[in-house]
């Protein structure tokens, strides 16, 4: 499976955390002045109205192990970012 979050707001929100939970590939458009504020690692595959049909024919296309890499890559990064008990120690800090 690939999720779609969105194409125009250029953030992820809550359905695509909700996605990277369960190990899904999260497909979304992100603000290119925005990106380099994310990890390195960030997981969310570029795309914007003008891409999607390319992006989405790349991804479904590909082999299935190049999804799955991509779907344990999401699974880590929201445990890393958006696990409990990593906005516990950020909150902590602040």
């Amino acid at each position: 499976d690939i999720v779609v979050d969105q194409l125009c707001i250029g953030y992820y929100g809550v359905f695509a955390v909700e996605a990277l939970c369960q190990g899904k590939p999260v497909i979304c458009y992100m603000l290119p002045e925005t990106v380099p504020t994310y990890p390195p690692d960030l997981p969310i595959i570029q795309a914007n109205p003008d891409t999607i049909a390319t992006v989405l024919e790349e991804w479904l296309t590909a082999p299935g192990s190049r999804r799955h890499q991509c779907g344990v890559a999401s699974r880590a990064y929201a445990e890393r970012t958006h696990d409990y008990r990593a906005i516990t120690r950020q909150v902590a800090d602040i």
